[in-house]
């Protein structure tokens, strides 16, 4: 994740950017990701689900953890609009449960 930082350095990365450029960086690698249940590798779109998933824990990480945020590698920013959006739609359900 840090060789996907450092090719983007000063540019803004959207999760999914970031998990692209992850992908890249590790098939260039020859890395492959395989389930615990299963011997063989795991197909690309399901490789890419799970990798995106890894990689918004790592930036999510909890307060008592050492993140990629906390260390100074990465910036967690939300886009204006939708952060109002998904506000407005707390705000309106946490109000409904309060009446009901």
């Amino acid at each position: 994740m840090v060789k996907a930082l450092q090719r983007e350095a000063n540019e803004p990365l959207d999760l999914q950017s970031l998990c692209d450029g992850v992908w890249r960086a590790l098939r260039r690698e020859g890395f492959r990701l395989y389930d615990r249940r299963n011997p063989e590798p795991m197909s690309t779109t399901a490789a890419k689900d799970r990798l995106t998933a890894l990689v918004a824990a790592e930036v999510c990480g909890g307060a008592l953890r050492v993140s990629l945020e906390s260390l100074g590698l990465a910036t967690v920013g939300y886009e204006g609009k939708r952060w109002a959006k998904l506000q407005t739609e707390q705000h309106a359900s946490a109000k409904a449960e309060a009446t009901a």
